[in-house]
């Protein structure tokens, strides 16, 4: 019974930080917190959601980046946090949503119950949505855009300059600003990730739009 008491005080004492100190998380403390978001129930247990621990500085302050502009702010949507956990569930599931919720519930209970600060940070769906269409937001769905333009647009994914050149490439071509989108996501799933100039020319010419990167 204390038990069940403790873990009932935890949850009316949690609160919401929004005022991080730059010290970084331990990570056996870090890993403790991620194991109690995996044992979060989900439907049908299929368990789907993954948690992504992003402690890398530049890769935190490029994510902190694209949630300020959803915001419409410059100021740090994460409070100054040094390290950010994020939960991505299976679109596929239908009850993702509620799954990915409860495994952002258990983060923050145990955070909370190993000392350690936490804060839901809202616009995180909006965010992985908006990668992929922020070539048509920022080139305003035109077709002449740059080599700058779309480096700045696929920054997040770390893309060689020679991959960002062949969506250019594909985009004034061939279907424009969509069609390389489509072709990104399509390489992007297939690939896992491992993104390359010969993946992408590949793909094209599945689709009967075959054109070489020069």
């Amino acid at each position: 019974m204390s038990q069940l008491n403790e873990t009932l005080e935890l949850m009316q004492t949690r609160r919401s930080v929004r005022d991080f100190k730059p010290d970084m998380v331990p990570e056996d403390i870090m890993d403790k917190i991620i194991e109690a978001g995996l044992w979060a129930a989900s439907g049908r247990n299929r368990q789907s959601p993954i948690i992504i621990k992003v402690t890398d500085k530049s890769v935190r302050d490029r994510l902190c980046r694209l949630n300020a502009e959803i915001m419409g702010t410059d100021s740090d949507p994460f409070y100054g946090a040094p390290a950010v956990l994020i939960v991505l569930a299976d679109k596929n599931a239908p009850t993702y949503l509620y799954d990915g919720s409860l495994v952002m519930g258990n983060l923050m209970l145990a955070a909370h119950s190993l000392g350690i600060g936490s804060c839901w940070i809202h616009r995180a769906k909006e965010e992985f949505d908006q990668v992929y269409s922020r070539i048509e937001y920022t080139c305003n769905l035109s077709n002449r855009f740059t080599i700058k333009e779309i480096t700045a647009l696929f920054d997040v994914f770390n893309l060689d300059n020679t991959v960002i050149k062949c969506l250019c490439n594909a985009a004034s071509q061939k279907g424009g600003l969509r069609y390389a989108i489509n072709l990104f996501k399509v390489v992007n799933s297939a690939e896992k990730g491992n993104i390359t100039v010969s993946a992408i020319e590949e793909a094209m010419k599945r689709v009967g739009k075959g054109v070489q990167f020069k």
